[in-house]
């Protein structure tokens, strides 16, 4: 990164992002065992793929976006997570799916984006950002509620965003990263873009309003961080005081 699939930014352009994703035809179809939906909106488009690994659906989104005022192309993202099938919908006959995570297939699977490969490869980050859901008085029927964690690498032109279930224990809420869905979000570099307007651009769960550093947020230090989650045998999850999260 900040090539991704393919594509580098600063060098390939939207023409080519849009070409790449023409040739799959906009709408969905069966290739096998793969599922493909292809999508294009006023400043890009993106390609969807859904494929069975063992016991798990696998999902991958793929988008592109073009500068407003250029041909170029200004951000490239992906998104990987996995699904599992419960059954199906007796009227619609469309498959009931569930969420899963921590599932040791997915994380095979896409073991060069998991958080210690990712310090391992571009280092300690600029900004690590925490944000955990607190619970909705108004919503009693919700039961689960995300926890995220996400770096920010500028210079590298990198943001990834690690989405996982919340857990609480005692005055706690916990997230663990080895048991998260990944997103990631790349730029050029050396364009002037602001990495806050990244964030909230394209941020699944976090936003820089509902966030907070984690030098602020945990017990940890930027530093401490790193040489905890670059370990690949590391399985200590992220613990955030509730009170700093109060229902919004």
């Amino acid at each position: 990164m900040p090539c991704l699939w393919g594509f580098v930014l600063g060098e390939s352009d939207a023409e080519a992002a849009s070409t790449f994703v023409d040739q799959f035809g906009i709408g969905d179809f069966r290739f096998g065992d793969i599922e493909i939906g292809a999508h294009n909106y006023d400043n890009g488009g993106g390609v969807g793929i859904a494929y069975s690994k063992e016991h798990i659906i696998i999902i991958i989104d793929w988008s592109y976006y073009q500068n407003e005022e250029s041909s170029k192309l200004e951000l490239l993202t992906v998104g990987l997570r996995a699904m599992e099938k419960l059954g199906t919908d007796l009227i619609t006959q469309s498959p009931i799916m569930s969420q899963v995570f921590g599932d040791v297939t997915f994380n095979q699977e896409f073991q060069d984006y998991l958080l210690p490969s990712i310090l391992d490869t571009y280092g300690q980050p600029f900004q690590v950002l925490v944000m955990a859901r607190p619970d909705d008085p108004q919503r009693p029927d919700i039961q689960g509620y995300p926890f995220s964690l996400s770096l920010v690498y500028p210079e590298q032109g990198i943001f990834v965003e690690y989405v996982s279930r919340r857990e609480t224990v005692g005055n706690h809420f916990i997230g663990c990263p080895e048991k998260s869905h990944i997103y990631l979000a790349t730029w050029d570099p050396h364009d002037n873009l602001y990495w806050e307007n990244i964030v909230n651009r394209v941020g699944v769960e976090t936003r820089m309003s509902n966030s907070i550093p984690l030098d602020e947020s945990t017990s940890m230090t930027l530093n401490e961080f790193y040489e905890i989650f670059k370990n690949p045998d590391n399985t200590t999850c992220i613990e955030t005081p509730i009170d700093l999260w109060p229902p919004q």
